[in-house]
């Protein structure tokens, strides 16, 4: 009796841990999630660029970076990256996102997750009129790319 129950509950903890290793591949936040925090900034500030957006960083932690993003107009956006540790954005995020941007940015804000954002947090930021990048949109973009410039101004397409 007790190696059926211990053959089940191996089975039990072996589909438990392909669920949540299916669940963070669909999140897109696998790749994204496991840079380290630096290159996660980098990232975003390349893709940031490619539209045209300056981007200066003024906090950073490793789940977490603030950047003020300026374009050719000069108004200033609020810009935070997030890869939470479940792998999902909640709705206190995308709050606490657009309460930021509203008090000193005008309420201008661009929110980059590195995985999921969860139906609420996505329907608060529809609402609060918040720019949402999604882990598999940031993936989509960063595979656009270009190279850095190398030896005669050439460029490639590259995906990190």
């Amino acid at each position: 009796m007790s190696s059926i129950l211990l053959a089940s509950a191996a089975v039990f903890l072996v589909l438990i841990l392909l669920g949540l290793a299916a669940r963070q591949s669909r999140a897109g936040g696998g790749a994204l999630a496991a840079l380290p925090p630096d290159a996660r900034v980098r990232l975003v500030q390349r893709v940031l660029a490619e539209r045209r957006l300056a981007t200066e960083v003024r906090s950073f932690a490793p789940d977490a970076a603030d950047l003020v993003a300026t374009g050719p107009s000069g108004t200033p956006a609020y810009v935070r990256v997030v890869s939470p540790p479940g792998g999902s954005v909640d709705a206190q995020e995308v709050q606490g996102t657009i309460a930021t941007a509203r008090s000193d940015y005008g309420g201008r804000c661009i929110l980059v997750a590195t995985g999921r954002v969860d139906p609420d947090a996505r329907a608060l930021a529809e609402e609060g009129g918040v720019e949402l990048i999604d882990g598999r949109v940031l993936a989509q973009l960063a595979r656009g790319l270009a190279a850095p410039a190398g030896p005669g101004g050439a460029t490639r397409a590259t995906s990190p």
